[in-house]
């Protein structure tokens, strides 16, 4: 449901998500924010990767067992694969190997009074399928690390109470855009590596 009040559809996959609407960093630029949700996905840990070629009969295996007495073995198979040979199928396992979750923030929420006039009437209009990004820095060691993601925008949740005002939580997806390989475009469909985005 848009804020109009129409329904309206938005591809989770495709090439049309826009630019970012809003910037949320942690260092006092940009909008400011006072809460983010963050989770490790450790559904989409691969550590044990499984290919065998078209008419083989020996699977190529490639194993992370550091990652498996952590997170038990969560396997990846491929069968009757167009690959050459045993070679290639077991280069293609070992690439599938992903042994460690990847963080991802979920939401970001901030209030309107920490905000400028201009900022507070962009996020007054955002929109679900909006684009947004999210940047914070962790401790990391002796140091710090930088987790910086562009996401889309699948929830709003506005809150207004008499202690801290108006505030908005904006819950979040990942952005996957595919680029589709149309024959006929000046750009997508030509094949030429020097001339196009997928050389």
């Amino acid at each position: 449901m848009s804020r109009d009040g129409d329904i309206t559809f938005d591809a989770r996959l495709g090439n049309t998500l826009s630019g970012s609407v809003a910037d949320f960093h942690d260092d006092g630029t940009n909008f400011k924010y006072n809460g983010v949700g963050i989770t490790f996905e450790a559904d989409q840990v691969i550590n044990r990767a499984s290919v065998t070629i078209a008419g083989g009969n020996t699977p190529q295996v490639a194993e992370d067992l550091a990652s498996q007495g952590v997170y038990f073995i969560q396997t990846e198979s491929i069968t009757e694969s167009l690959l050459h040979n045993d070679a290639a199928a077991l280069t293609l396992a070992e690439y599938l190997l992903s042994g460690e979750p990847e963080a991802r923030y979920t939401s970001v929420q901030t209030a309107f009074n920490m905000l400028t006039v201009a900022q507070r009437d962009s996020l007054a209009v955002i929109d679900i399928g909006d684009t947004i990004t999210v940047e914070k820095t962790f401790a990391s060691g002796a140091g710090t690390t930088e987790l910086a993601q562009e996401l889309a925008i699948e929830g709003i949740e506005h809150s207004i109470n008499i202690n801290n005002g108006h505030s908005i939580a904006l819950f979040t997806s990942p952005t996957t855009i595919v680029f589709e390989l149309i024959l006929d475009d000046a750009v997508f469909g030509v094949i030429a590596p020097s001339d196009n985005v997928l050389g």
